[in-house]
């Protein structure tokens, strides 16, 4: 019954963390997907958009900044990123914390 499942959906450990200065961000898409990167303080409050757009399947790395929406630094705590991926065969929600660093 079950179709055979496609590779998965993987978001890697942001890296360094802690960070104080940019991040390396990585994740593999099975497909073409609708991708949006979000950053969240610890109280669930959205801080940052990092990334918003229609991606090709395979690996991507992006280089990040920890900056607010409004471009100032991010203060120094706990933050959640929040990978969403909208592919016709695979959707899923991934998150990792990350700890910046002043």
């Amino acid at each position: 019954e079950n179709p055979t499942p496609i590779a998965s959906i993987l978001f890697a450990a942001p890296a360094p963390n802690p960070a104080s200065g940019p991040v390396s961000l990585r994740f593999d898409l099975p497909e073409p997907a609708a991708v949006r990167l979000e950053c969240f303080d610890a109280q669930g409050r959205l801080v940052a958009h990092v990334i918003k757009d229609e991606m090709e399947m395979g690996p991507h790395e992006i280089s990040w900044l920890p900056r607010s929406g409004s471009g100032g630094e991010l203060a120094a705590g706990v933050y959640y990123l929040r990978l969403t991926v909208n592919g016709p065969n695979a959707s899923r929600e991934l998150s990792r914390k990350i700890v910046v660093m002043r």
